[in-house]
C-alpha cells in the first residue's frame, strides 16, 4: 500500500497481512533530502515526532515492527490533522494496538533515533532457577485460591511477620503466645482451655464477654446477673472484713468444664488501670503454679474492652505492648486474644508472641 503527501515522506508498506511479514522503509523528503521520522505506532504518537533527523550519515531508518495499512494510515492521520474526526473503528483499533505494544524504530546500527523510545522489553521466559524456586513456593489453598484471597485495601487484616529461631526449643513457658485469627468464644466452647481470664464489675456484666461464655457454656450454672450479684457481695464482704487489702481480687466462678478466674474491677471506679492488671495477673500466676488441672490458660487483651475499660497514666487506653508487658512481668505464660478491633491494624505488622523481637527496640532507637 502506498500513503503519500504532498511535499512530504512516503512510506512503502507490504499488503502481506502476517503481523512477521510487514516491513517498511522511509524515503527522504522531497524538499531537503534528509531522513524524516515518519510516525509509526503509539511511542510517536506520545511523543509527536516531527522534523529533520540528524543522523543522516547513517541512512534511514529500519522499523522493527509495523502495523497493518489502515492503522498506520489511522496513526498518520491522528499526528497530522490532530481535529480530524476518525471513524470510531479506526480509534477503537488504534487503541487497542496502543495498549497491546509499543513498536519502534531503529537506525541500521541498532541504535535508536533521538526522541524515539525503545520497544518495550519484553517478558523473559523464566530461568531454570527461578522456575524451582516458583515450584519450593508453597501454596495455601486449592486451585486458584492464592489469587482469589489477595487482600486489598478494604480488607480487615493483619500482617503476622516472623520472629525468633524456629531452631531453638525449651521446655520452659517463657513466652505469651497472641491468638491472633483465632475465636475465642469457639476455642473456650470446645475445651481448648481449662481457665480463663477476663474483667467484672459489681455493676452490670450483661455487655461483657463473661456473660457471652457463662451463658453458651453447657455446663453453667451461672447468668449474668448471678454473676454482678456474686460480684457485689464479695465486694461488699471484703469491706468489711479486709480493709486495706490490696485490690483487685480474684472471683473464681466454676463452669465444670471451664474455670473463669475474674478481676474485680475496684470499686467506684469505672476502669482498670495497668496497675491494677499487674496485682491482679500476679495473683492469677500463683492460683495457676502447680496446678496442672488449670492449663492451659487464655486471657482478653483488656483492649477496646466496654464493660471494663482499661486505662493508661494519661487517661487513654494504652497499647497492646504495654498491657504484654505487665502480663509478662507478672509471671503471666498462658495466651493472649486480640480484640476484633485489633484484626483491622494493617499495614502495621504484628507479632505472634511476647517478649517481642530485640530488633523492635534498635529500630525505635533509630538503628535497623
Amino acid at each position: 500500500m502506498r500513503l503519500d503527501k504532498k511535499g512530504g515522506a512516503r512510506v512503502l508498506v507490504s499488503a502481506s497481512l502476517a503481523p512477521a511479514g510487514w516491513t517498511e522503509t522511509v524515503e527522504t523528503s522531497r524538499a531537503d533530502r534528509a531522513p524524516r521520522r515518519i510516525a509509526d505506532g503509539p511511542d510517536a504518537i506520545g511523543r509527536g515526532v516531527t522534523g529533520r533527523n540528524q543522523r543522516q550519515a547513517q541512512g534511514p531508518p529500519v522499523a522493527r515492527h509495523t502495523l497493518p495499512p489502515f492503522l498506520y494510515a489511522g496513526f498518520r492521520d491522528i499526528l497530522r490533522n490532530p481535529q480530524k474526526k476518525l471513524p470510531m473503528g479506526v480509534i477503537l483499533a488504534v487503541g487497542a494496538v496502543h495498549s497491546s505494544f509499543r513498536p519502534g524504530i531503529c537506525w541500521p546500527d541498532g541504535s535508536a533515533p533521538g526522541g524515539i523510545l525503545p520497544p518495550r522489553a519484553t517478558k523473559k521466559e523464566p530461568t531454570v532457577t527461578q522456575a524451582a524456586s516458583d515450584e519450593q513456593t508453597p501454596h495455601l489453598y486449592d486451585e486458584e485460591g492464592d489469587l482469589l484471597m489477595e487482600a486489598d485495601q478494604r480488607a480487615d487484616r493483619v500482617i503476622l511477620l516472623p520472629s525468633g529461631d524456629t531452631r531453638q526449643a525449651s521446655p520452659d513457658r517463657d513466652r505469651i503466645r497472641i491468638q491472633w485469627g483465632q475465636h475465642l468464644l469457639a476455642d473456650l466452647l470446645t475445651g481448648r482451655y481449662r481457665a480463663f481470664v477476663c474483667g467484672v464489675n459489681i455493676e452490670d456484666n450483661s455487655h461483657g464477654i463473661v456473660r457471652q461464655v457463662i451463658e453458651m457454656t453447657a455446663t453453667s450454672q451461672w447468668t449474668a446477673k448471678a454473676v454482678t450479684s456474686y460480684a457485689r457481695m464479695f465486694s461488699e464482704s471484703v469491706a468489711v472484713h479486709a480493709v486495706g487489702d490490696r485490690e483487685p481480687y480474684i472471683l473464681k466462678y466454676d463452669l465444670d468444664s471451664l474455670l473463669i478466674l475474674a478481676l474485680l474491677r475496684p470499686k467506684g471506679r469505672a476502669h482498670f488501670t495497668l496497675d491494677d492488671l499487674a496485682r491482679g495477673f500476679a495473683t492469677v500466676v500463683k492460683m495457676l503454679r502447680g496446678r496442672r488441672d488449670r492449663l492451659p490458660v487464655a486471657t482478653v487483651s483488656f483492649i477496646g474492652a466496654k464493660s471494663n475499660r482499661l486505662e493508661g497514666p494519661d487517661g487513654a487506653e494504652p497499647s497492646f505492648e504495654s498491657v504484654l508487658r505487665v502480663m509478662f512481668e507478672a509471671g503471666y505464660r498462658g495466651d493472649v486474644y486480640p480484640s476484633l478491633v485489633m484484626w483491622e491494624l494493617a499495614p502495621t505488622g504484628v507479632f505472634a508472641s511476647y517478649p517481642f523481637p530485640e530488633s523492635l527496640d534498635r529500630m525505635r532507637q533509630g538503628g535497623f
